[in-house]
């Protein structure tokens, strides 16, 4: 959301290790290991949320455990092809207490219900200790098994805590039942949380179920439920976190009903989600060692009960004089004596809300000791994404800004609007994307007089408009087996999110051919821009169909035919001023006009050739006696005469002869010649 500041920019990440023996999966794992373990001179370091396919995460005993793999789908036509049948199982623990990570050499248990486990140290099995490194994470390779489709459960335990994660192994016919994600994962204890649940194979009738209680499923496609969550009694402070259930073909007498859950998917909140703090400015900046330096620290979701530490190393609790939801007074700790690893140095600021344990860091945000003047940095700035199109209001937040000053975020030079000594508001200019590609730079500043500079790690991210498919109705048409157009009603309804019409209206495409007059209404503007409203329809004409219709044999009275069948397409909306798109596979289905059993006639003969003839004196009549209808003719008569008729007469020259005439019947399938000795005789000879 624009109107919220972000101290802290989540980078979405993916990657596959490939598995090519034993050898290369150890080696990659390693490498990814390395690479991740790695020290970084700048801080404070970026956290990245976890990969598109996302476990779930447990808050029994005394941890919280969120396990992730990366990728979460195998297609075993595909493992066949590549070779790649490796997943990275990544797991991140926190102490459910204070929300601190486990201790650096802290070590898990890992299991799989299916495949092979492999971690840095060469151990391979199903079941396979992991280690944590400083962040709070270990890592693993999942050798996925490629017998068959399967979904194989992951699970990390510490003690009497756990999480786990699913990864789906599918072929082309038989998509098991899966569910991939959850979103968003947390609401009230009221219920009517709107939850966007990700999967395949989900076939109606369905129901889904948050814990033991059923919610209200709204809409449904064969991977995506939107469904309501039910209420549950919550005490006050508390949270409840259950996992999420989706049964298929419920009540249906032909098909098999199916389950599948997972874990620890969504919690309940009182407040309607757990309350993260966040930070986006604190005053003053800088103070002496020996603390006692009051600082207000401005933000927003700050608990009743909060600490406040700081700290980049050594993390030293302040005292904290008055809260607020949006604001902290709080006495600076000395950075003496005990606490001089803080001495003369930029420090960290972390205010952690203690009942729930959800935290906020802003990195090098205030400076104990050092020169009398103060020195040039950012601190904060927010927010940290915005709309391609430009328009964006940031505030960057330190101290050391003299106007007048260049500001560049997003890889932009951007529009300065104020600049004061600890702030600088600036507006995003508009950026062409293309790929649906995100371009991002961190924020800069440059105090042009002094050419002084400060640069943040926090990058300002340009995000495009990416769509969604929801639903289409109607859900099929009729087309004509010979034109291939449509036949009664041609016109479609779309809905779903994300239709960008900067410009131009999305171009929406059945199996690759382009819809016509298409347009675009919001069903509700109020919540977004109007352009990009939250919940919008898409009208236009269904193309005709120019691919292949399927087939399937048949039986016509004892002879085998073939008749024309049900043909299910994929629809693609995509937004032309950035490429962004999204895709439905088998979403919409084109229905023959004619399915009746059709058995192709013999292909037709050549004809054979034949004919008679009566003499009379000079004068022959030639009659064509040629079978397999003919449709044309060629006689020679042998005295160099020719006719194109079926039945011609021919006159030969008064002269006693015998004369060699050919007929060459020809139809559609081919030709035939014969040729008959004719004599003549005149008369008086």
């Amino acid at each position: 959301m624009e109107g919220a500041m972000f101290q802290l920019q989540k980078i979405k990440t993916s990657s596959t290790v490939s598995s090519v023996g034993k050898f290369l999966l150890m080696a990659s794992l390693a490498l990814f290991i390395g690479a991740c373990e790695s020290d970084s001179p700048t801080a404070p370091s970026q956290v990245p949320a976890p990969p598109a396919t996302s476990g779930g995460g447990s808050t029994n005993g005394g941890f919280k455990i969120t396990v992730t793999a990366s990728p979460g789908e195998f297609d075993l036509e595909e493992i066949a092809e590549t070779g790649l049948s490796t997943a990275q199982i990544t797991v991140t623990a926190r102490r459910n207490d204070n929300n601190a990570v486990v201790p650096q050499n802290s070590t898990a248990l890992l299991t799989t219900t299916g495949g092979s486990l492999a971690n840095a140290s060469g151990t391979v099995g199903v079941s396979i200790p992991i280690t944590f490194d400083g962040s709070g994470q270990a890592r693993a390779a999942l050798t996925v098994p490629t017998e068959a489709a399967t979904v194989v459960s992951v699970r990390a335990q510490i003690e009497s805590s756990f999480g786990e994660t699913q990864v789906r192994i599918t072929e082309e016919e038989g998509v098991p039942l899966f569910i991939q994600s959850v979103s968003p994962n947390t609401g009230p204890p009221s219920g009517g949380t709107l939850v966007d649940i990700r999967g395949s194979g989900f076939d109606e009738p369905i129901r889904v179920n948050f814990g033991s209680l059923p919610g209200i499923v709204q809409s449904s496609s064969s991977n995506r439920i939107v469904a309501l969550t039910p209420s549950v009694d919550l005490p006050a402070g508390q949270t409840s976190t259950v996992g999420v259930t989706v049964m298929i073909n419920v009540n249906d007498p032909v098909d098999t009903p199916a389950t599948d859950s997972l874990g620890n998917a969504f919690t309940y909140a009182r407040g309607g989600q757990v309350v993260t703090p966040t930070i986006v400015s604190l005053t003053p900046t800088s103070g002496p060692n020996e603390g006692g330096t009051q600082v207000t620290i401005f933000g927003e979701g700050f608990a009743d009960e909060v600490q406040v530490f700081f700290g980049s190393g050594a993390l030293i609790e302040a005292p904290v004089l008055n809260i607020t939801p949006t604001r902290l007074l709080v006495r600076t700790p000395s950075a003496t004596g005990p606490n001089a690893v803080n001495q003369n140095s930029i420090v960290n600021v972390r205010v952690v809300n203690t009942v729930s344990g959800a935290a906020d860091v802003l990195g090098g945000s205030y400076q104990y000791g050092g020169p009398g003047s103060p020195v040039m940095f950012i601190s904060a700035a927010g927010p940290n994404e915005g709309i391609y199109l430009g328009g964006t209001v940031t505030t960057i937040f330190g101290q050391g800004f003299a106007e007048p000053v260049v500001v560049e975020f997003g890889g932009l030079g951007q529009q300065e609007i104020s600049v004061t000594g600890t702030e600088i508001v600036a507006r995003s200019f508009p950026v062409e994307i293309a790929g649906c590609n995100r371009p991002s730079g961190n924020f800069r500043v440059v105090n042009i007089e002094t050419g002084e500079e400060a640069s943040s790690s926090i990058p300002f991210v340009y995000r495009p408009v990416e769509p969604a498919i929801f639903n289409i109705s109607p859900t099929s048409a009729t087309v004509d087996v010979n034109t291939r157009s449509i036949v009664g009603n041609d016109s479609f309804t779309l809905s779903g999110f994300g239709f960008d019409r900067q410009d131009f209206p999305p171009r929406v495409t059945f199996d690759d051919v382009a819809a016509g007059g298409v347009s675009v209404t919001d069903i509700d503007s109020g919540n977004f821009e109007a352009r990009f409203g939250i919940g919008s329809t898409i009208n236009g004409t269904i193309p005709p169909f120019t691919g292949d219709l399927g087939t399937e044999t048949c039986d016509a009275g004892g002879v085998a035919g073939e008749r024309f069948i049900t043909t299910l397409v994929p629809v693609t909306v995509t937004n032309l001023p950035t490429d962004c798109s999204d895709t439905v596979n088998n979403f919409f289905a084109y229905v023959p006009s004619d399915t009746s059993c059709r058995v192709e006639a013999a292909p037709p003969a050549a004809p054979t050739a034949s004919f008679t003839f009566v003499p009379n004196n000079l004068t022959v009549d030639f009659t064509d006696q040629s079978a397999g209808a003919p449709t044309s003719w060629m006689w020679t008569f042998g005295d160099g005469g020719s006719s194109t008729l079926q039945n011609p007469t021919h006159t030969y020259a008064p002269v006693a002869a015998t004369y060699n005439v050919t007929l060459t019947a020809t139809n559609g399938a081919g030709s035939d010649s014969i040729t008959i000795p004719v004599v003549i005789t005149p008369l008086g000879n």
